[in-house]
């Protein structure tokens, strides 16, 4: 294809019957059909266009921007979320779609709970509120100790909880979030009290897959003996990552 060379007149006319929707069909300089604007009326124009101010004028994204087959597309919320489209551009409505978010919180907890052991036992009535969240997609359950999530996706799962215990010396303790029942391995954390009447804390995060809208996740320890155990602080946090 042999290189056209336009005067600046002529390129701002063609740009903006470009931008117009009406592009010249032939690249052949000095041929330009109808009435052609001075630079700055020319210029003008487009800036007009551009912010949607030129009378009977739409701006549209010229053909040589499209994306396949289409013009630049914008992924709509219920797309994105679904991961149902492969539009990489979302549209200004569509960015929050990978911020939901939400926790659940222990304040200087205060009751005991007896964790028999080698078995995981959800901590139970220790979470005492919720942290900001994003809305109706993280239910953050305190009054159940757990966090339900209403969406599809990837979420990063992360906690962190400091326990008391005056059982046994050299007792080990594991933690781990349960997804539905299911245990995430990727969250598994192990402290251990290296004296009678002592504290220790265990944090660990990881990435989950929630394949399915009402799926919950709660907290859950594991003793090596038979430990009665005060969740004194702690939080447990959900982002989505991906979906």
């Amino acid at each position: 294809m042999t290189r056209s060379r336009y005067s600046v007149k002529e390129s701002l006319n063609r740009l903006l019957r470009l931008f117009e929707g009406s592009p010249l069909t032939a690249d052949t300089p000095n041929v330009i059909p109808g009435e052609v604007l001075s630079e700055n009326e020319a210029l003008s124009d487009f800036v007009e266009l551009l912010e949607g101010s030129l009378p009977s004028q739409t701006a549209t994204l010229p053909s040589a921007l499209s994306v396949g087959s289409a013009s630049l597309p914008f992924a709509s919320v219920v797309e994105a979320n679904a991961g149902t489209s492969d539009t990489v551009v979302l549209s200004p409505a569509s960015h929050t779609w990978a911020h939901e978010y939400g926790g659940i919180y222990i304040n200087t907890g205060s009751a005991d709970q007896a964790f028999t052991a080698s078995t995981w036992t959800k901590i139970t009535g220790a979470f005492q509120a919720f942290m900001e969240d994003s809305g109706g997609e993280i239910n953050c359950d305190w009054n159940d100790d757990r966090i339900i999530i209403n969406e599809a996706g990837t979420y990063f799962i992360s906690y962190n909880v400091y326990l008391y215990s005056d059982g046994e010396a050299r007792s080990l303790v594991d933690a781990e979030v349960f997804v539905s029942g299911s245990a995430a391995l990727a969250t598994r954390s192990r402290g251990e009290y290296i004296v009678t009447g002592s504290y220790i804390g265990l944090s660990a995060g990881g990435y989950v897959d929630i394949p399915i809208s009402g799926y919950y996740v709660d907290l859950r320890l594991n003793p090596n003996a038979n430990l009665t155990i005060r969740a004194d602080t702690g939080q447990l946090m959900v982002h989505k990552a991906v979906g």
